[in-house]
């Protein structure tokens, strides 16, 4: 009865070590930084950028450190790792842009990098809009690819309020 009872302690115990690795991965990290900012009245980059997390997962920016809702409009990618997928949206909880709007791209490049002056010129960021006028499957800017938008076409004017990385 004693081999019993060990064997369903180490079932349970694998059982349980499987699932806990499950949550390990879905915020796995990866190399490189994804940056918002958005352009100001005089044509300029604010100076306050949000910096994501380089885990993969949904990131809330109301939740991160130095990071707003509804206060970007530029993304930078400086030495992203390839195959990662991204989705910029309008809804604070990551979940439903029914409502709303999203658009996704993905890394195709190993690093990708939009940032050749380090995010200090305009030419350093992509604008939103420039990836949803982009056609599904096409290459928006070297490294990044396009994949679909969602939603109604906003005005871009300081909307997002969540980004969703995964790992292709």
């Amino acid at each position: 009865m004693n081999f019993i009872n060990l064997f369903k302690a180490a079932m349970f115990t694998g059982f349980a070590l499987m699932l806990s690795s499950e949550a390990t991965f879905a915020n796995e990290p990866f190399n490189g930084e994804v940056i918002l900012s958005e352009i100001q009245a005089s044509g300029t980059v604010d100076e306050e950028w949000c910096h994501l997390p380089t885990t993969t997962g949904w990131h809330m920016l109301n939740r991160l450190k130095g990071c707003y809702t509804d206060d970007y409009d530029l993304v930078m990618l400086k030495n992203l790792d390839s195959a990662l997928t991204i989705t910029i949206m309008d809804h604070g909880w990551c979940s439903d842009h029914k409502d709303n709007w999203s658009f996704t791209f993905k890394t195709i490049k190993q690093p990708t990098d939009t940032a050749p002056t380090g995010g200090a010129q305009l030419s350093d960021w992509v604008k939103f809009e420039t990836i949803w006028n982009t056609k599904d499957g096409e290459v928006v800017v070297p490294g990044i690819m396009k994949v679909k938008n969602e939603g109604t076409k906003p005005d871009f004017t300081n909307q997002a309020s969540c980004v969703i990385i995964e790992r292709d």
